[in-house]
């Protein structure tokens, strides 16, 4: 392992011991002293013992961090991503199926329908289809929200080539893909972004005046 990375591992190594420091749960606190006495032998070790202190260390602080997920909540590093995660799992933008009554719509389209049926079906798709952009931009804001702790576990993470684990890739993702639309959005891409709100505007007043209509009937 370069010196470079043992470096990384051993300042996450650092930042996992402060973490677990925890005086209410006593194996959080006997793992934080542990990490600390490990991290103290490497930075006080001899030149003839200083590259086993540093494996014996590295391997500690690394086997700690696979298991990053199973600590106490206080401890867990993305513990503040846990809301943003099952909003994204429950809503899952990239899900190519309809959110509602998948099975009823792709039946549907294999049958003759009247008129009106079918221009509400085509409403669902449209306003299914637009809603998930708009989800996709929603769910961006909230990890960038969410994730001001946790994103420095993942740059440390990233650092010492550990596993980020899934909200560690999230906010990397985010991250870049933030920075990324921040230098390269070109106004073609804003009007884009533009019409699909507005579409969605559209969808909504349409539905807005058939529910009207159909009220003005009723009487």
């Amino acid at each position: 392992m370069s010196q470079s990375r043992t470096e990384a591992v051993l300042k996450l190594g650092k930042k996992l011991a402060a973490q677990l420091d925890d005086e209410g749960d006593l194996v959080s606190a006997w793992l934080s002293h542990l990490l600390a006495e490990r991290i103290t032998k490497v930075e006080n070790a001899s030149a003839q013992a200083k590259s086993a202190e540093e494996r014996a260390c590295v391997d500690l602080i690394l086997e700690l961090w696979r298991h990053n997920a199973c600590f106490p909540d206080r401890a867990r590093p993305y513990a503040e991503m846990d809301p943003v995660m099952r909003a994204m799992e429950s809503l899952d933008p990239e899900r190519n199926e309809f959110r509602y009554s998948h099975h009823a719509r792709r039946a549907a389209k294999s049958e003759v329908l009247p008129e009106a049926a079918d221009r509400w079906l085509k409403f669902a798709s449209g306003v299914d289809n637009t809603a998930r952009y708009l989800i996709r931009l929603a769910l961006g804001q909230a990890v960038e929200a969410s994730a001001s702790t946790a994103s420095e576990w993942a740059d440390l993470a990233q650092a010492a080539m550990a596993d980020e684990g899934p909200a560690g890739v999230v906010i990397r993702f985010v991250s870049q893909s933030g920075e990324a639309n921040e230098k390269s959005l070109d106004e073609q891409r804003r009007l884009e972004r533009l019409d699909t709100l507005n579409t969605f505007i559209s969808l909504a007043q349409s539905l807005a005046t058939e529910l009207e209509n159909a009220s003005a009937s009723c009487h």
